[in-house]
């Protein structure tokens, strides 16, 4: 089937797009793409609204507006940033921390982990230019660094279908949710129409143009994402079923 594979014109564009796999080299490269492109920069930027290099109200106000008018404007009403008000919030893989500043502004108590040391100093910097406060660190979603029972809310938008083992991720967010608490977990739906079209077509056909030997669908589907450093290291998709295994 024509959709299946892709071609390249030589060997160095391919290691240019290909994924990496797994084990460490999937981790270094993965905080390299995000420390390059932190989440959230790469959609504003390919629409032409902003680069955060200056780090300054300005960019981060213009990176808000992308995300909540242009990129995702569904968001908010989804993710009912203001309805947890007096909250402990955890967010998994804030990159630059666009919705945590939406929970934080809600009256939420706010914490975040990013795998990228970048992540926790741009989004600490734009806190502090709004005048809000958050607990941010470093750290891997496989072991969050929280006793049992911390959070009344997990929040992670985009992040768990980037990391090799998703299902010890969500096992994580179970532990640290206090009993009755709540999650909100987004990953890239296999069978959507934005997906298999606007996507995977669209990857294939700017891509099939180059001669070159045809790639499998793992490795395609690490050109979903792609910044200036390369192709994100790793990329799944969920059917429903799939994603509600995961939290059975």
């Amino acid at each position: 089937m024509a959709l299946l594979g892709l071609v390249f014109r030589d060997q160095a564009q391919k290691e240019q797009y290909l994924s990496v796999k797994s084990g460490k080299d999937w981790k270094r490269e993965t905080v390299r793409q995000w420390s390059h492109d932190p989440a959230g920069t790469g959609e504003a930027s390919s629409s032409g609204v902003v680069s955060i290099s200056a780090e300054d109200l300005a960019s981060f106000d213009a990176l808000e507006s992308n995300r909540y008018e242009i990129y995702a404007p569904w968001l908010p009403a989804e993710a009912a940033f203001a309805a947890h008000r007096g909250q402990r919030v955890l967010e998994v893989g804030y990159g630059t921390g666009t919705d945590l500043l939406q929970f934080s502004r809600g009256g939420a108590d706010v914490y975040g982990v990013d795998m990228t040391p970048r992540s926790a100093r741009l989004a600490s910097k734009r806190f502090a230019l709004y005048g809000q406060g958050a607990g941010f660190m470093t750290a891997e979603a496989e072991a969050l660094p929280f006793p049992d029972d911390s959070f009344d809310h997990v929040y992670s938008f985009g992040v768990l279908h980037h990391i090799e083992d998703t299902q010890a991720c969500i096992d994580e967010i179970r532990r640290v949710l206090r009993p009755g608490g709540s999650a909100f977990v987004a990953l890239y739906h296999q069978t959507s129409w934005h997906f298999l079209v606007d996507i995977l077509l669209e990857h294939t056909v700017r891509l099939g143009r180059y001669g070159g030997r045809r790639v499998g669908l793992e490795e395609r589907l690490s050109m979903v994402e792609y910044s200036g450093v390369g192709a994100m290291p790793l990329v799944k998709v969920y059917t429903k079923r799939a994603a509600r295994e995961l939290f059975s």
